[in-house]
């Protein structure tokens, strides 16, 4: 009885612990409910941090500096610019924002794809090449003793680029890696908008800083440390602090792209690991044509869609050579 009663408590600690998701969890009651919520603190976090940097952008740039110096709103006249100056800034940034804040939340709110229990509980055949299709089960990657690879937690064979997921608790097709800032796996039906996302954020520093410069530039205003110019001043090295550190990891998850790998790939292989920056730096890269496919495999078959936050038809699995596990 004591062993029962330490087992339950056990249970339900760790449950109370674990982050949950929309997509495994469902809550039947309040208690429930407020874990669900706190389970998302962290992608708030992350939208706080974008919204952070977007609203002060139009408070102190495009309507507390740009358009009083377009429409001559109280601005010296040395400092106005012209009006197609704002208007362009106003329409380029709502695309920007609208494409970046709709891929973040595709990235949360798309299931990543968990592996199907009703065909992948049954015994998978072994074949030479990786499998096309995920919808008969068929393997060509085992563990290192010549072994299905099997999860006994969801009681199924894992086909050959899924993994468990201790966070989701579920097996996942083609997983990269869990993300707590979208609270999410990035797996075969989400990785387009994680990748979107990590994407758009450097372009949309790039806007922010470049329309600052250019206000500077064409009116001849000098950025001193009053009023809303260091407000500016705060948004363009925030805008391109947060910039940087994304563009450099949306960099990263290209290249893993282009090499037909994952997160966890390139994590479980020491020599990837070491080599990857200077394989990139060096142009070390398969043919353009390959890596057109493999971001097609990603993004979509049709190019037009690429960077358009948008479900596009998933196409076949990636060629990729596995390594024994």
């Amino acid at each position: 009885t004591v062993s029962v009663l330490y087992w339950r408590v056990s249970v339900r600690s760790e449950m109370a612990c674990r982050l949950v998701n929309v997509h495994t969890y469902t809550a039947r009651n309040s208690a429930g409910a407020a874990h669900l919520c706190c389970s998302y603190l962290p992608a708030s976090i992350a939208v706080g941090l974008i919204l952070g940097i977007i609203l002060p952008y139009y408070h102190m740039f495009v309507f507390g500096t740009l358009a009083p110096a377009a429409f001559g709103l109280g601005a010296k006249k040395d400092e106005e610019v012209p009006v197609s100056l704002f208007w362009l800034v106003l329409a380029s940034s709502v695309v920007c924002f609208t494409l970046l804040l709709t891929s973040y939340f595709r990235a949360v709110f798309t299931c990543p794809g968990y592996v199907d229990p009703a065909t992948w509980r049954q015994r998978p055949e072994v074949v030479e090449d990786a499998p096309a299709s995920y919808a008969q089960p068929a393997v060509a990657r085992l563990t290192r003793t010549g072994e299905l690879r099997y999860c006994s937690r969801c009681a199924l064979y894992k086909p050959d680029d899924a993994h468990h997921c201790s966070d989701c608790g579920r097996c996942v097709a083609k997983m990269d890696h869990h993300c707590p800032w979208i609270n999410n796996c990035v797996g075969r039906d989400n990785e387009k908008f994680f990748f979107l996302f990590i994407l758009y954020v450097p372009v949309c520093a790039v806007h922010i800083d470049a329309s600052i410069i250019a206000y500077y530039a064409l009116s001849g205003a000098s950025m001193g440390f009053r009023g809303h110019h260091i407000g500016n001043l705060m948004v363009a090295l925030g805008a391109g602090t947060f910039g940087l550190v994304l563009g450099l990891f949306s960099l990263f998850h290209a290249h893993l792209i282009a090499t037909s790998q994952t997160t966890l790939d390139h994590k479980f292989s020491t020599e990837r690991q070491r080599h990857w920056a200077l394989k990139l730096l060096t142009c070390n890269l398969p043919p353009p044509r390959v890596i057109a496919e493999r971001f097609s495999l990603v993004l979509g078959p049709d190019w037009r869609l690429w960077f358009c936050p948008v479900a596009t038809p998933a196409g076949p699995r990636q060629d990729q050579r596995w390594a024994s596990v």
